[in-house]
């Protein structure tokens, strides 16, 4: 159809790297990296669009890592999921892509976030 997708180029970015949404500073070079490639799938977006590639920045929300239980108490606010549970979740959003998606910022819900 017209709004299916030849290839999909999925990046992992992270909500700290919106700029819309950063109520507490901090994390200068995490945000700044992250934010950095957010601008980068937005130009890609277009850019590849033209070959039908879909290209979205991807938060894949707080998953059960040695890296996040390093921030046990910043990750007791978040709902954490297993690798397995996220790694199901992450295929299905990349599996339901199309077009119209090229140029977001998803997160594991599949809802937008803010650039």
């Amino acid at each position: 159809s017209e709004d299916s997708c030849g290839a999909r180029a999925v990046f992992y970015s992270a909500r700290v790297g919106s700029i819309g949404d950063n109520a507490s500073g901090g994390w200068y070079a995490y945000r700044g990296s992250k934010a950095a490639l957010n601008q980068f799938v937005r130009c890609a977006a277009h850019e590849l669009g033209k070959h039908r590639v879909c290209c979205v920045a991807f938060h894949p929300g707080t998953v059960d890592t040695d890296l996040t239980r390093a921030f046990a108490r910043a990750r007791a606010k978040y709902d954490v999921r297993t690798v397995e549970e996220a790694a199901k979740t992450h295929l299905e959003i990349v599996d339901s892509l199309t077009m119209r998606d090229s140029g977001a910022f998803l997160d594991w819900r599949r809802t937008q976030v803010p650039w």
